[in-house]
Formats: structure tokens, sequence, C-alpha cells
């Protein structure tokens, strides 16, 4: 079942000092539209309301209309009553797994248009998280560039300081660049077994990050990334890393619907002819999952030494 309720659209609006415009401005704006929609990728288990927001910037809308397209159609269904900028699905069903909600609005500028992708599982996900940062439940492993006389990473536990309390800190010693230093870590206080309990088809996490010792963001760059361990195999998300580069806790962009394909062999084994890596099938070994850390000067790039953290980091496994 739909309901729909209604929320406010968001307007520009322009301002300066004195009460006039600056002296850039060179006359009015031309109208214009711009649309999205919180959360894009929603996963959900069967019977769970799922609640869609649109934000409009620009011009007031004149019309509000949305859509649904099931899945495996190239049609998208008008959805009689959901004429504003909030839809809540009430009872989403397996039915729903893949369907795609659009929103059109309309405007003195124009129309334009923005969508979400549901997922429905038929089970909770299965969730792993850690605020603590016991360093007796986290391995680390380091990769260096150049590997001789490079950089080096600290990691530890900050007691205090976090969002709130204790948190993952990460020091790199960096040397002239180019150089980087990557840090693959590991929560190993929980693992998830696909054996037992089920074949994993989505993976979504989050952490909040922060940096506290600053970099010339010109030469250095600060990041972190999923991370998967399987078999004695580390794999990481390298497309859906996130720049950690501000100085108070942030919750970084969730990095949702994180598949087998997401991730990207570091170290380990070779994988063998014919083998999947990583498995999130039920054939599948053992499921560690963490963070990579990661350091970077450009060319030219003086010695320094930098430092970011991580807090409030979890895991929502989501089965079938």
């Amino acid at each position: 079942m739909l309901s729909a309720a209604v929320a406010g659209a968001g307007l520009l609006a322009l301002a300066g000092s004195g009460g006039g415009f600056p002296d850039f401005w060179q006359g009015p704006i031309e109208p214009f539209i711009e649309l999205t929609v919180t959360p894009a990728h929603v996963i959900t288990t069967a019977g769970v309301p799922v609640r869609l927001v649109a934000y409009a910037v620009g011009s007031q809308p004149t019309s509000i209309r949305w859509c649904r397209q099931a899945p495996g159609s190239a049609d998208c269904a008008p959805i009689v009553g959901a004429n504003a900028l909030e839809l809540t699905l009430d009872r989403p069903s397996v039915a729903d797994d893949g369907a795609v909600y659009r929103i059109t609005v309309d405007s003195d500028a124009g129309a334009d248009s923005a969508s979400a992708d549901l997922r429905v599982s038929s089970a909770p996900a299965v969730a792993i998280a850690d605020g603590e940062f016991d360093p007796a439940q986290w391995s680390v492993r380091t990769i260096a560039e150049p590997a001789q006389g490079g950089p080096t990473l600290d990691t530890e536990q900050a007691a205090d300081g976090g969002h709130p309390g204790a948190w993952l800190r990460f020091t790199g010693h960096m040397t002239p660049g180019p150089s980087r230093v990557r840090g693959l870590h590991v929560y190993t206080g929980i693992a998830y077994d696909p054996a037992t309990q089920g074949e994993v088809r989505l993976v979504v996490m989050d952490a909040d990050c922060r940096l506290v010792q600053g970099l010339d963001t010109a030469q250095a760059l600060a990041w972190v990334a999923p991370l998967v361990e399987q078999a004695g195999r580390r794999y990481v998300a390298a497309a859906r890393r996130e720049q950690c580069n501000m100085t108070t806790w942030w919750s970084l962009p969730r990095w949702p619907w994180l598949t087998e394909a997401s991730f990207t062999q570091l170290d380990g084994p070779a994988c063998g002819t014919g083998e999947r890596c990583p498995d999130f099938t039920s054939a599948g070994a053992l499921l560690r999952f963490g963070v990579l850390s990661e350091f970077a000067l450009a060319t030219g790039a003086p010695a320094q030494d930098t430092e970011h953290g991580i807090d409030n980091w979890s895991v929502h496994i989501w089965r079938p």
C-alpha cells in the first residue's frame, strides 16, 4: 500500500552584505529546478515501511507526481494520490523487489525527475558493528609504496575524542611524494558464515570519519573504503572509496548495495580459474569485514605526518 505526505520544497536564496548583490552580479538567474531523492538506493525487509523524500531546489514546483516501474518493466505506472515530495511505501513485499519509484516535478523553469531503487528481502539483515575498536578485535596489514624506505602507518584505539568515545585512529608517516600507504583493517570480532547463515545478496556499510591532522589537499589525500576478507584474501571496493577531509566528525556517504562485483582483490593467494573471488554464495568461506585506510602524496610533496580515523563502523548483510 502507498500513502503520500506533504513536504515543503527547498527554494534557492541569494544574500549579500549591506543588502545588495556583490560586484559580480550580472542580472537575474535563469529559472531552474533540480531534484534529488533520498535514499536513492533502499533495501528493506518485507512488511517494513519505506519513506522516500524528494528535495526540489530552484523554482517553486507547480505539480508533483510519482510513478512505479515494476521489476522487469519499461513502463512507469502513475501512483494515484502521490502528489507530494514525500512518499511512504507502507508494506513493501518481495514482489516489489527491483521496483523503481520515480518522481517528476514541474515548475515555471521546466521539469526534472529523480528516482529511487528498491530491494526487498524476505529476512532481516545480519548486523555487525563496532564503536569501541578493541585492538584485540582488529587486524591490520600495511602496504607501502615505495616498499623500501617508504611511508609507514600506525593504527590504534583512541580512548576519547570519538563520536562519541573511542575511535580507530590511523597515522601515516609519509615520505616525500610520490608515496602511498594503505592499511587493511579487518574486524575479527564477528565473522559471517554463508554456509550456515545464508548466501549474501547485498552488503551495506556505514562509518563516521574525521581528518585529525590536516593535509595540503593539493598534494595529499586521505581515503577510506569498504573491505572484505575471505580465505586469506583481502578485497577492497576501490570505486566506493571516500575522501576523509573534514576536521569534524561526519557520516560518510553510505556504502550501499555492495556485491561480489564491487570488490577487487588487493592481496593474498591468486584467484584460481573459475573461482569466485570473493564468494558470497552459500559455498563461500567465512567473511570478515573492515575498512581500507589510505594516505597518498603527490610528486614533489614534502614528507609529513597525517592522521584520520573512523567511528561508528557498521555492516548490514542482506540475504535473498
